[in-house]
């Protein structure tokens, strides 16, 4: 799967990005290695919350 990637500038505050790197640095990603991870795990929860909810009606 060959997505192209764009540059995108995000500004977090400093605690969130000193958060991010501890975490990044325990899995042994980049920081935006982590914080694809997270959106992606984000993602998936919505979906599930989506199918879930669409079941439900």
């Amino acid at each position: 799967m060959n997505q192209e990637k764009i540059f995108f500038r995000l500004r977090i505050p400093e605690e969130m990005k000193n958060w991010l790197k501890e975490k990044s640095k325990k899995n042994r990603r980049s920081i935006n290695g982590q914080i694809l991870f997270y959106l992606d795990k984000a993602k998936e929860l919505e979906k599930l919350e989506t199918d879930s909810n669409e079941k439900n009606v």
